[in-house]
């Protein structure tokens, strides 16, 4: 795939559209001149939805799926239409499986601690 960040998962490599990847991890991989992460270490994968695209359900039900079964603490679907949105799903401990914990609009605040301190409207994520 050979993408910024390429990950591990149980159906091969799969390339977020945003990865938080841990300090430790990325040192080792730049060290072994590697560019795939295994789940653990990654906090944190984005994926920016586009309705309608072939990628829709990949990264709406596989994606997902396959990242909480390699461990992956937090995944973010992003999506512009009709009205931009973040939702955030984190892994449920001993289950394998993402939890819906927050879904905020445009016009509202998205404030997260962990893994990076973050407050966003995803109103600007149509800015220009």
């Amino acid at each position: 795939m050979n993408g910024p960040v390429d990950v591990f998962t149980s159906t091969g490599i799969r390339v977020p559209d945003v990865a938080v990847v841990d300090g430790k991890a990325v040192r080792r991989a730049v060290e072994r001149d590697e560019r795939a992460y295994q789940g653990v270490d990654l906090l944190l994968v984005v994926e920016v939805v586009s309705r309608e695209s072939a990628g829709e359900r990949t990264d709406r039900y596989e994606k997902p799926s396959e990242y909480a079964k390699a461990g992956i603490p937090q995944y973010w679907v992003v999506d512009l239409e009709p009205k931009p949105n973040i939702t955030v799903w984190t892994l449920a401990p001993g289950h394998g499986v993402y939890r819906r914990v927050e879904r905020v609009f445009a016009g509202d605040l998205l404030e997260v601690r962990a893994p990076v301190e973050l407050a966003i409207d995803p109103a600007v994520l149509l800015s220009v």
